[in-house]
């Protein structure tokens, strides 16, 4: 072949060839550059971590710098290519595809750098605080996305997109997110500028991640969640449990993540995200000491990196977490058998008082279960190896609704059961408690709702009036004054927060629970009405209900019960302005009793739900089951007339005690171990051979007393039988009872149909505490 050399240039960019052709056809065959390049490295001069730190030449990556009239952008380590071999003119920059910068003060800074071939040139803008936050952010950012897409989630979009980092805004001792942007404070006298300050910028930037990261329809944006999370971020990137380095102008740490004392959940809550935040920001550092631990220093980060990350994609609020934790942990998708490091989180969240919920895998301890007026909380054996949880001091605390501060029952253990017992109260009024047992040193807590605190019953016997679960249409009326109506009546999907399955059959009422995303929206005002309801008849009228609601603080949402035109309820406003963060929620389907009575008094009543939000945060709102209107007349109910009514755990036709049944009708304790074996042991007052009462020993091996006239010969009173003795063992017992000749089935009927409380649905049992899940589509100003 015969070439022939020709020179070809591009015009339009940098370039020059000599082109070898074929001589004959003119197709080229090969080619040489006649152009050399140069490449070297652009450096930006910016603290360490603050401006009281020593400061690093960092490489700026991916920025747009120029040359002359040409754009050059650099590559991950900072360098840059240009033709020629002399050295270049380089025009610096604050904006590429990852960052671009917003200088509050004014113009961006620049400055125009000589760059050698393979040297290096540094931008030093020190000395001008504002300057210096510019260039300090513009790489704190870089860095912090860098660090997120290396080690939590290299697919997410979010970290290949360009983000907003605006600094020396007006103000002092602050920053913020929106959830997307990060913005930053110039300095006061007090504070730093936090353009500054890479902690703030890896916090703030945690805000921004944790809300992008969000699983739509699973994990929801809690304002302190998001603040101890972005705690944890900053602290994980700079190995230092002490975040905020630098703010008030010293190397004082802002918040310690590894204080003198645990901070524990609900103990340290001070309704203040920030102060809130640091409680799970402590157990997420606590993780990560107690991973590296376990897997070494490489290893066991990056096992509590995936943790934190699960979190802030799943969790709904700080309580929630250690559920996300152990499902993160998880290596073969069945929670049941336990998780490889479970003894570990188990301590490590019980600590900080979050390893509540899920049976064996939490607490220890199941949800409460209400008799009456007894309260059991079951206790879960130990599985997977862990050692059984140390049960200190259990308090069952209870209150009549609106008569002032709890007073507290000890709880025993009885069996598998922690057990302990409400005073009997009087007919008509509402009885409120809670439950709180030390686990391993730690207090756990039930109800699970910082905006409601405390379980509830009515007390009393009481009439169905008009009853709905839903499983028909109820023809209730609905609709939106803003935006849509989104109530509606089916099979509940578990997405938003909202519960999994109805109370009792498999219909509920609610706001979005059939399949979407379960969240009510931004700047709405749904609500729905009840037929109305004929109350002639009745003095004292009651709404008697399940609620599952989900739904932010009041300050900024409002969740109403109406009757007619009054607001008899709503939901928990902490009024703490834009911190208020003490959102309603429901983990498990509540009781809830709403007198009624002064809207019934013209003989008929309608009952409505409502739901006004705000633009930013929404939850899952309402979802409804077993609601019932109910009357209720005073004075129906008798102990000792052997009917198990309202407010009664036994009734076996008399009011004395030791019997099994107490004279408040109240189940008694169980009898000594060897109570009926016809020998007198400690803590017996007799033993007849066997455990039935009402034969002159009671059930619990105690001495009955014979009624009055017992053993005259004439039956009266509440004597069943009177042979003219007081010998037991001739059909007629030294009580006067009728004693049993051994035929099965023909004791005494001791049924009843209603507990307390329970209305026509039955008893209230408080369900197993399940996960609450929500999603955000949109969020609000997350602050320092």
């Amino acid at each position: 072949m015969i070439s022939v050399e020709v020179e070809a240039i591009a015009p339009a960019t940098p370039g020059r060839w000599q082109v070898y052709v074929d001589a004959i056809t003119g197709t080229p065959v090969a080619r040489a550059s006649l152009l050399r390049f140069a490449t070297g490295t652009v450096t930006y001069r910016v603290p360490t971590r603050s401006p009281q730190r020593p400061r690093v030449d960092g490489p700026v990556p991916f920025t747009s710098f120029r040359i002359g009239a040409t754009t050059t952008p650099s590559n991950a380590a900072g360098q840059i290519t240009w033709t020629g071999t002399a050295s270049a003119q380089v025009t610096t920059a604050l904006t590429g595809p990852l960052v671009a910068m917003t200088n509050r003060a004014g113009a961006l800074a620049t400055a125009t750098l000589t760059l050698a071939p393979g040297g290096t040139a540094s931008w030093d803008r020190s000395t001008v605080a504002t300057d210096d936050a510019q260039l300090s952010t513009y790489l704190f950012t870089h860095t912090v996305k860098a660090y997120a897409k290396a080690n939590l989630n290299p697919s997410l979009a979010y970290l290949d997109q360009q983000i907003s980092a605006s600094v020396n805004e007006s103000g002092n001792c602050n920053a913020y997110s929106t959830g997307d942007d990060i913005h930053f404070y110039r300095a006061s006298t007090q504070c730093e500028n936090t353009g500054r300050i890479a902690d703030v910028v890896y916090h703030e930037f945690g805000h921004s991640l944790h809300n992008q990261s969000i699983i739509p329809g699973v994990g929801n944006f809690d304002g302190a969640l998001s603040e101890g999370v972005s705690d944890y971020l900053a602290a994980t990137i700079t190995n230092d449990s002490g975040m905020g380095r630098g703010f008030f102008f010293n190397d004082n740490a802002l918040r310690e993540l590894q204080p003198a004392r645990d901070l524990r959940w609900p103990d340290d809550v001070q309704g203040e995200v920030h102060a809130d935040g640091e409680i799970i920001a402590g157990t997420l550092w606590d993780v990560r000491v107690a991973m590296i631990g376990v897997y070494g220093a490489t290893a066991g980060v990056t096992k509590a990196d995936d943790i934190y990350y699960a979190i802030i994609q799943r969790a709904t609020d700080i309580p929630s977490t250690y559920a996300e934790a152990l499902a993160a942990d998880d290596d073969d998708g069945n929670l049941a058998n336990g998780t490889p490091n479970l003894c570990t989180l188990r301590e490590v969240f019980g600590r900080h008082g979050l390893a509540t919920g899920g049976g064996a895998v939490g607490s220890g301890l199941g949800a409460p279960v209400r008799s009456g007026f007894q309260v059991r909380v079951p206790i879960a054996a130990p599985t997977s190896g862990c050692a059984a949880p140390t049960l200190g001091a259990a308090t069952l605390s209870w209150k009549v609704r609106g008569a002032g501060a709890t007073a507290d029952v000890p709880m025993t253990q009885v069996g598998s059961d922690l057990v302990g017992t409400i005073p009997a109260q009087a007919d008509g009024s509402v009885v409120q408690y809670k439950v709180a047992v030390a686990v391993n040193g730690n207090p756990v807590r039930y109800p699970d709702n910082l905006a409601d605190p405390l379980y509830e019953f009515f007390v009393g016997t009481i009439e169905p009036i008009y009853c709905t679960d839903f499983e028909t249409d109820p023809s209730w009326t609905h609709g939106a004054t803003a935006g849509a109506d989104i109530w509606q009546r089916g099979v509940p999907a578990g997405t938003g927060g909202d519960p999994a399955a109805a109370v009792s059959g498999t219909q509920v009422f609610g706001m979005d629970i059939r399949g979407g995303d379960g969240i009510y929206a931004a700047s709405s005002n749904g609500w729905t009405k009840s037929p109305v309801i004929d109350t002639t008849g009745f003095t004292n009228v009651r709404l008697q209900y399940k609620r599952w609601l989900n739904v932010e603080d009041g300050f900024f949402d409002q969740a109403t019960i109406t009757a007619d035109a009054a607001t008899l309820w709503s939901n928990f406003n902490s009024n703490q302005g834009n911190n208020s963060s003490t959102s309603h929620t429901d983990k498990e389907w509540r009781f809830h009793d709403v007198d009624l009575s002064a809207q019934a008094t013209d003989g008929s009543v309608q009952i409505g739900f409502t739901l006004k939000s705000d633009q930013g945060l929404e939850l899952g709102g309402w979802t409804l089951d077993d609601v019932c209107v109910v009357g209720y007349r005073a004075g129906a109910t008798a102990c000792g007339n052997n009917v198990v009514e309202a407010g009664e755990q036994c009734d076996d036709g008399n009011t004395v005690s030791g019997d099994g049944c107490s004279a408040t009708c109240q189940t008694e304790g169980p009898p000594p171990v060897d109570c009926g074996d016809g020998v007198l042991d400690a803590g017996e007052q007799c033993d007849d051979g066997n455990t039935a009462g009402g034969d002159g020993c009671s059930a619990t091996c105690q001495t009955e007393a014979p009624p009055a006239g017992c053993g005259d010969g004439t039956l009266g009173g509440a004597e069943e039988c009177d042979d003219g003795n007081l010998v037991g063992g001739d059909g007629c017992s030294s009580v006067c009872t009728l004693e049993d000749d051994g035929t099965p089935g023909d004791g005494s009927a001791t049924g009843g149909c209603c507990s307390t409380g329970g209305g026509p649905g039955g008893p209230l049992t408080a369900a197993g505490l399940a996960m609450a899940v929500a999603a955000v589509t949109r969020r609000r100003r997350a602050r320092r």
